[in-house]
């Protein structure tokens, strides 16, 4: 078993990179979006091997545009099918960022953003990067005192994934199982 340098996911995510944009200038949407979904999961792997923060932190938000422009060539790709020729609904998604929503109304904390990320939203959006061996996590534990941000980060986590918030307190759970006798 060979193992691998971040360095070397990198230069691997590039050039499929390079292939995608070449294949999406050419309106070869079928190859541009199978290339994009590559480059980001090179890209993962080598967040996964990098010890340099600054750099894992500029590569998530490097993959998070790959995938969307990926979402936008399969959107293409759908209107194409359906023989519409209406264009509206790829560039839709640039258009959502004008808004603080999810993650951006947090400061600082980009590690946890960043796990959260992995464990949730990377599996959510694209299930065929996490098969076989590499299977998303069970989930992360956020714990420490009150105050420090473990509702609004899970909220927040909540809005970027597009899932129903419900919140629930040890009291409430107890209470389930002792009866309403509080």
């Amino acid at each position: 078993l060979k193992i691998m340098s971040s360095e070397r996911f990198y230069r691997v995510g590039r050039t499929h990179l390079e292939g995608a944009v070449t294949a999406d200038e050419q309106k070869d949407y079928e190859r541009a979006k199978r290339l994009y979904l590559k480059a980001a999961e090179n890209f993962l792997l080598g967040i996964r091997c990098d010890k340099d923060v600054n750099r894992r932190t500029t590569t998530i938000v490097r993959v998070k545009n790959y995938i969307s422009r990926a979402e936008a060539v399969n959107s293409i790709l759908e209107k194409n099918k359906s023989k519409k020729g209406k264009t509206k609904r790829a560039k839709s998604s640039s258009n959502e960022d004008d808004e603080e929503r999810g993650f951006d109304k947090i400061a600082g904390m980009e590690h946890v953003k960043q796990s959260m990320r992995e464990a949730v939203i990377l599996p959510k959006i694209h299930p065929q990067l996490f098969t076989g061996k590499r299977v998303p996590w069970k989930g992360i534990l956020l714990f420490g005192p009150p105050g420090t941000g473990k509702t609004f980060l899970a909220q927040a986590l909540s809005e970027e994934a597009d899932v129903e918030f419900v919140s629930v307190s040890s009291s409430d759970i107890v209470s389930k199982f002792q009866g309403e006798s509080e």
